[in-house]
Order: structure tokens, then sequence, then C-alpha cells
């Protein structure tokens, strides 16, 4: 798999596919048996820590964490101001909800709050995990035009999903997985998108 920089690409492939594992392995978070290279160079974790930026999924962070609280953490650990995280939060809406606990948030809210820490952390290169899945209408498109955004600002976004119509919305360049390989979708518009997906992995 090559990403051509820079771009928005959508990532399809069902649930429990390795999307997640993926990422995991890119952003150096899990070992890699094979060969990972970010911009031209092997990955390390200080080109990972200047390149890449990532931010599991609020699942695992502890239920009475506020959203607020989480954002705090990872803002203290990355030396990202106030006003910084001020401006982020606000254009995805996460200020309206910052100081509900995280065991509340809906799919919605969880992916906004996501989607913002990811533009907080400012890479070239930015992997969002389903954040268009699952989603209220309000928050997709939030969702979306804070990702359109990132392509503007000549950011490399990778965005996975189980549910690929939802991604012609920001890309019409998608890698769908098959038979244990990942294979590119030819660009085309969306009616390639929706039909290379349901004929590759929709069976």
């Amino acid at each position: 798999m090559t990403i051509p920089l820079p771009g928005i690409f959508g990532l399809a492939a069902p649930a429990g596919s390795g999307k997640t594992t993926l990422f995991n392995l890119i952003s150096g978070l899990l070992p890699s048996t094979g060969v990972i290279r970010l911009f031209d160079t092997p990955i390390t974790p200080a080109v990972v820590s200047q390149n890449v930026a990532y931010v599991p999924n609020t699942d695992n962070a502890a239920g009475m964490l506020r959203g607020s609280d989480y954002v705090a953490l990872i803002a203290a650990a990355q030396r990202i101001t106030r006003q910084q995280q001020t401006a982020v939060l606000h254009t995805l809406g996460v200020d309206d909800f910052a100081r509900q606990r995280l065991s509340r948030y809906t799919p919605g809210m969880r992916q906004r709050l996501q989607t913002a820490l990811v533009l907080l952390l400012d890479r070239p290169l930015n992997l969002l995990d389903e954040p268009l899945d699952d989603v209220d209408p309000a928050s997709l498109t939030t969702i979306c035009d804070a990702i359109s955004q990132l392509g503007r600002a000549g950011k490399t976004v990778i965005v996975s999903t189980s549910q690929p119509d939802r991604l012609v919305t920001v890309t019409n360049t998608m890698f769908v997985f098959a038979e244990q390989q990942i294979l590119e979708v030819p660009s085309g518009g969306t009616d390639d998108l929706t039909s290379a997906s349901d004929q590759r992995f929709f069976k």
C-alpha cells in the first residue's frame, strides 16, 4: 500500500478486519514484522512523533474521565496551548459537551472529540479510525468539514470505515481490504467507490 502525498484517502473494510491494527502499526503502537515507511523513512518513535497524528479510541479511556480532562492530558503531553485547544474544540462543537463524562458520550460526540484531538496534534499524516461510522447527521457534517479542512491545509489524511458510502463526501480515492491484501479502488467518482466496495467485501 502506497499513499501519494498529500490528500484524503479512505480505507474501507468490515468491522474486525484489521483497520485499527493497521493504524496501530503505522503509529508504532504495535510492532511490525514488515516494512513501514513514512515520508520515505522507516518508522521510529521519533519519526512517528514528528509526523503522525493518531489518538486511540476513547472507549479505552477511564469511564469517569471528562472530555475536557482527556483533552487536557493530551494537550499537556504535547505542549498545546489553551488558545489552540479552545479554537479546535469550538470548530468541532466539542465545547458543548466537553464537561460531560466520556462514559455518557454518544458515538457522534466520541468521534468529534477524536477528530478534534487529531487536529490539535497538527501533524503531516492524520489517521482517523472510523470517524464517520454510526454518527448522527450533525456530527457527520461537522467531522466531514474538519477532514476537508485538513486536506485543504495540505495534510495527508487516512479515514477508515466499515461504511464506505459515507466516504464519498470527503474523498474519491479509497483502498479496500480484499483477500488479505489492500487494494486501491480506481478513481472515477462516487459510483466507483460504492460499487467497488460492494463487490470486494460486502459479499
